[in-house]
């Protein structure tokens, strides 16, 4: 007997792990940030951040700083994305997709997590 709130999603295979995040810096606005995901957030330097908007050229560039040699266009374009959602909506202070899982042409986000300011101009 399953009670309360219950996700049931599929199982997805392995695959390389990155994350994907914005945070709103006052003086800057949205900057995204993006690097190694799952448990190597932690072990590894690997985070490389711009300030928005971002386009997709500017995500490939990021990509690559990040260290990512495969899945290089999923990856790229997860980071306009949330570039976007950030411009879209203000009242968006945070966000965190970790991990992100990166299957040659295509990106699942496994977790995420938005922060909304509920008083932010725009909410």
């Amino acid at each position: 007997v399953l009670g309360g709130r219950v996700l049931v999603a599929s199982q997805l295979e392995a695959a390389q792990e990155a994350f994907v995040g914005m945070t709103r810096d006052p003086d800057h606005g949205p900057i995204v940030a993006i690097g190694r995901g799952g448990v190597a957030i932690e072990e590894l330097d690997s985070a490389v951040s711009a300030a928005g908007p971002l386009n997709r050229d500017t995500a490939l560039r990021l990509v690559r700083e990040a260290g990512f040699d495969r899945a290089v266009d999923a990856h790229a374009d997860a980071l306009p994305a949330v570039s976007r959602l950030a411009f879209d909506h203000p009242s968006v202070v945070e966000v965190d997709v970790n991990p992100l899982l990166l299957h040659g042409d295509r990106a699942t986000a496994v977790d995420a997590l938005l922060i909304v300011d509920e008083d932010a101009p725009g909410a």
